[in-house]
């Protein structure tokens, strides 16, 4: 699997925000590199699931990695459903770690849904708790159409910079003609800081993708 080197961390570390892969997958970064290895998942049940993986960058010299999570859903109260997640992990570049994240999902009406989504990393590496948070509003506009409007913010405790980055996107996606092939378009506005030194600045996005889906995730 080719991706990107921010991509290999947020996969090993499962500290990642649904809506950042895409604009990285399509950056074209001179840095991609190809991230192979084996998983197992417990084969599924209702409520929580086990899966763990294994494998390496194939970079010279290769570095590995191994990770191990547990998934649980809960529905609760008719509308909602709560998404708790633990991960731990080692790599060679960050050390011993953990991830801890939580989801909670409301279905305000038939065509809107909303979700709250927060995640902490702790690792040898960071100078305290890696974490994000964004709210997600989902409208379903019918014809196999949807659009999302997302709020964001993320930052690591004891960095001399708390609060990284803060900001809005807006994704649109259909699909196009199969049942397998969707399209997705994005755009987004962000202040980043990363020293003390800098003045946050609006930082302006707009990507565009083409995803195709097969086997049994497709079906269901």
């Amino acid at each position: 699997m080719a991706s990107s080197a921010d991509s290999i961390d947020e996969y090993v570390t499962d500290a990642r925000d649904d809506f950042d892969t895409l604009p990285r997958q399509f950056a074209g970064e001179p840095d991609d590199q190809l991230l192979m290895g084996l998983g197992y998942r417990q084969p599924g049940r209702r409520g929580g699931y086990f899966d763990t993986s294994v494998g390496a960058k194939l970079d010279w010299p290769p570095e590995p990695y191994v990770k191990g999570a547990y998934h649980l859903a809960l529905p609760f109260l008719e509308r909602n459903l709560l998404r708790l997640n633990e991960t731990i992990f080692w790599r060679q570049e960050e050390g011993f770690g953990t991830t801890a994240s939580i989801d909670i999902e409301r279905l305000l009406t038939e065509a809107f849904l909303i979700r709250w989504a927060g995640s902490g990393t702790f690792s040898e590496d960071t100078e305290g708790m890696r974490w994000y948070s964004t709210v997600t509003l989902y409208q379903n506009l019918g014809s196999v159409r949807a659009l999302a409007y997302q709020a964001a913010i993320s930052g690591e405790t004891d960095h001399e910079v708390d609060i990284g980055d803060y900001g809005f996107r807006v994704i649109y996606r259909r699909r196009l003609h199969r049942d397998w092939l969707f399209l997705e378009l994005r755009s987004s506005i962000t202040w980043p800081r990363e020293t003390l030194l800098e003045h946050r600045e609006s930082n302006w996005g707009a990507g565009a993708a083409i995803e195709m889906q097969f086997g049994e995730r497709r079906k269901k």
